[in-house]
């Protein structure tokens, strides 16, 4: 968990600083070129998702997911032979590029930023491990589901332990152990059944429940989805 969570830390504190970075390379960019709206319209998308996060809005993943996607095409404008790009990732290169012949001797050059697709990746990544160190509350979806507890349930989330299908797997330490056929459980699984991963946001989540063995997350092969549940953050 430590590792994870040390992973999150820096991601949280490094990748405002990168977006708030090629901003200002933008905005000083206005000052010698012709307006780029391509430009200002990741401004806006970053800077937005920048302020949510501080603001402690759980959406704010979203638009650094759109801002990292809007940094992909490597656009540039050719006007009477100058190059004053429109590139809203100004810290990439595009590898590979083709021309567009325009009227008035206005070319349009679009590529693109394949050094992008890295941070996209790592983006996805931090996305499913947003969950990761959250205290998280777990209810019931039907009455008659885990006889002898009483709901809800309270606990933390641990680790991302795997995926099941592209669903991601979470380990939950729960603060209370969870009772299931006669054996007591201080640690469970949930695996989202929408959006493939605990996007933590202000509503609860339709979770299969599994139960493990131990501290090691290891499923119980005698129950490998014991019900569903609902999980939310606190």
């Amino acid at each position: 968990m430590m590792k994870a969570l040390t992973l999150k830390h820096w991601f949280n504190k490094a990748f405002p600083v990168l977006i708030v970075i090629c901003t200002l390379t933008i905005v000083l960019r206005q000052f010698y070129t012709r307006f780029d709206l391509y430009g200002w319209i990741s401004v806006v998308v970053g800077m937005l998702g920048v302020w949510m996060y501080y603001r402690g809005n759980p959406k704010y993943d979203k638009f650094y997911y759109l801002w990292v996607i809007l940094q992909i095409p490597d656009i540039y404008v050719v006007f009477y032979g100058i190059k004053p790009g429109a590139n809203a990732f100004p810290l990439s290169e595009s590898w590979y590029r083709w021309l567009t012949a325009g009227p008035m001797k206005n070319d349009l050059e679009v590529g693109i930023n394949w050094g992008v697709l890295l941070l996209l990746f790592l983006v996805i990544r931090m996305r499913r491990m947003k969950a990761v160190g959250e205290r998280v509350i777990l209810g019931k979806i039907k009455d008659s589901s885990f006889p002898g507890n009483d709901f809800p349930l309270f606990g933390r989330v641990v680790a991302l332990t795997g995926f099941s299908e592209g669903h991601a797997n979470y380990a939950i330490a729960l603060e209370e152990p969870l009772i299931h056929e006669g054996q007591s459980y201080s640690f469970i699984i949930v695996v989202p059944a929408e959006m493939k991963r605990l996007h933590m946001y202000n509503h609860a989540q339709r979770c299969a429940l599994r139960v493990c063995d131990n501290a090691d997350y290891r499923l119980n092969p005698k129950a490998l989805i014991a019900d569903w549940i609902l999980v939310e953050r606190t």
